[in-house]
Parts: structure tokens; C-alpha cells; sequence
């Protein structure tokens, strides 16, 4: 301990030393190099502590470096392709997003796309043009990830319109 404030007592005076004979001009430099020198020498010491706070990996949780499928990267990224889809479908048709239901199958993360969408309008968003929005997000995925099913349904019916 001796010694770290003996190291500390040095370096300060050394470095007061070099900020006082430093140019006027760069004066506001030197004296961030010196305040950023006196700080890693007052933390050098925490590296001996490391050894002392053991590992630190037990506290996370054990990944096998991995995610799990289960509210993995994949999952959560199709529910918000899904939520994406609807909400482009409901401003595009100024329909209501709380009727309209988005399911996504096939969903790749790597390619952010598509096998198959199915679109669940209820209530009013029944009376939409349902061959409209079908063309319209096959027109989506075509220009923008390649070619994928889109049907929609009414309140459970499915239909190709």
C-alpha cells in the first residue's frame, strides 16, 4: 500500500511538473492527457482485485452459446415482422390495426422473410378489399424478400380473393 501511494505521490508531482511547463497554447491538451494519465494510475491497482471477485460467469445465465428457441432472437423477430405487416395493412387501408391479426410461417431470421403469411381481419375490417391487400403484400415481400404465400381470412374463413 506503501508503495501505490508512494507511485501516486510521484506521478502527480511529475505530471504537475509537465503541465506547468507545457506551451500556453496547449494548455487545455496537456491537461487532459495528465488528468486521463492520473486516472489509470489510480485505477491500476483494481487489476490485482479481479482474482479476489472470483467468476463472474456463474452469475449469468447458462446459454450453452446459445439462445433458445423458446422467446429466442427468431421467435421475437417474427412476432415483430408479423406486427410489422399489420401495420403497414392498416395504414395502407386506413383500417383499424386492433382488427387485424398477422400470422407468419416459415419465418427466416437470417433472410427476414416468409413462407406463408396469413391475415385474420375482423369486425369492420371484414368489408376491406381483401384481394387489395393481398396483392399488395405479395407486391411487398416480392420486392423486397422474394416470393411468399399470402392468404387472408374472414373471422375464421380462409379465401384466396
Amino acid at each position: 500500500m506503501g508503495d501505490y501511494i508512494l507511485m501516486s505521490l510521484m506521478l502527480s508531482g511529475a505530471l504537475g511538473i509537465i503541465g506547468a511547463i507545457s506551451h500556453p497554447v496547449l494548455f487545455d491538451e496537456s491537461r487532459s492527457a495528465i488528468g486521463v494519465l492520473c486516472l489509470f494510475a489510480l485505477a491500476a491497482p483494481l487489476a490485482s482485485l479481479a482474482p479476489a471477485l472470483g467468476d463472474l460467469s456463474a452469475l449469468l445465465p447458462d446459454t450453452d452459446g446459445h439462445i433458445s428457441s423458446v422467446g429466442g432472437y427468431s421467435e421475437v423477430s417474427a412476432e415483430a415482422f408479423a406486427e410489422g405487416i399489420a401495420e403497414y395493412i392498416a395504414e395502407e387501408f386506413s383500417i383499424d390495426p386492433d382488427l387485424i391479426l398477422v400470422d407468419v410461417s416459415g419465418f427466416d431470421f437470417g433472410e427476414m422473410r416468409a413462407e406463408r403469411v396469413t391475415v385474420a381481419l375482423s369486425g369492420a375490417a371484414t368489408l376491406a378489399d381483401a384481394r387489395g391487400i393481398r396483392l399488395s403484400t405479395e407486391e411487398l415481400f416480392i420486392k423486397d424478400n422474394g416470393e411468399c404465400e399470402v392468404v387472408i381470412c374472414f373471422e375464421g374463413k380462409g379465401t384466396d380473393s
